[in-house]
C-alpha cells in the first residue's frame, strides 16, 4: 500500500491454483496489487493501483485470454508457443469463499 507517498510491501504470497490468501490492510488509501510469474518472479503480469475505502476486496486472478482473429486473418500461432503469445493475467472482484469456523474438542 501507499503511506505518504511511500510504498509499503505487504507480505508475499504464493498461491497455486484453488489456493485463497488474505492480508489485512487497515488503513485506507492506495493499494499497489502486482501479479508476479512464480518461477520468475521480476516477471510482472498485472500491476494495477486501486483505491481502498475500508470494504473488503476480494479478486480472483484470472488467465486473460487473447482475443480471437476475424477469420480470412492469419492464423493465431500456437497456444503451446508462449514465447509468442505473453501470459496475462486480470484480477476479477468475486464473492469470498465461508469462512469454515473452527472445531473444538
Amino acid at each position: 500500500m501507499i503511506v505518504n507517498r511511500v510504498a509499503r510491501r505487504g507480505k508475499l504470497h504464493i498461491l497455486r491454483p484453488g489456493e485463497v490468501s488474505r492480508e489485512a490492510v487497515l488503513v485506507p488509501g492506495m493499494i499497489l496489487i502486482r501479479v508476479t510469474d512464480g518461477n520468475q518472479p521480476s516477471r510482472v503480469l498485472y500491476e494495477k493501483t486501486v483505491p481502498f475505502t475500508g470494504t473488503d476486496l476480494f479478486l480472483a486472478v484470472q488467465v486473460d485470454e487473447p482475443e480471437k482473429p476475424p477469420p480470412g486473418d492469419k492464423p493465431p500461432p500456437d497456444p503451446k508457443d508462449r514465447r509468442t503469445t505473453p501470459l496475462r493475467v486480470k484480477l476479477v472482484p468475486v464473492k469470498p469463499p465461508p469462512v469454515k469456523p473452527p472445531v473444538r474438542r
